[in-house]
């Protein structure tokens, strides 16, 4: 499903990763973050896709949780990885979505949270632009 990348991307990759979860997001690392990154996955997953069956969606939300805990959990995504379209369920990827989810595909979830806390946030803090969340060419969907 995905290539091994390269030591470099994954650095950087991981950084913008670490910037969408702890700063985007405002996501901390304490519990079980890693679950809380394949849950984020799997919407991404799911919304992404060009067509979805009630069967799937419905599944996606019995693993979200109650009605309260689904309308939080996509609140947070909302304007950041989703677009929200006339219901949550409706929603789409955002440009940033879509590369977090290219991102996440890239480096994988096993051991994320090693692999997060091995990097921090990139440009040593500064600002991202529009050009660091680009998928790139060769492996664009």
């Amino acid at each position: 499903m995905t290539e091994t990348p390269t030591p470099e991307v994954d650095e950087d990759v991981l950084e913008h990763l670490y910037e969408v979860f702890f700063g985007d997001l405002g996501l901390c690392g304490c519990g079980s973050p890693d679950e809380g990154w394949k849950l984020i996955h799997a919407i991404l997953t799911e919304c992404g896709k060009p067509q979805w069956t009630v069967e799937s969606r419905n599944a996606l939300i019995d693993s979200i949780g109650p009605p309260g805990v689904v309308h939080l959990v996509m609140s947070l995504l909302d304007d950041v990885l989703l677009e929200h379209g006339t219901s949550y369920w409706s929603s789409w990827l955002t440009d940033k979505g879509k590369w977090t989810l290219w991102a996440i595909n890239t480096v994988g979830l096993d051991n994320l949270e090693v692999k997060l806390d091995e990097v921090g946030y990139p440009h040593d803090g500064g600002d991202c632009s529009a050009e660091c969340y680009r998928i790139p060419a060769v492996e664009a969907p």
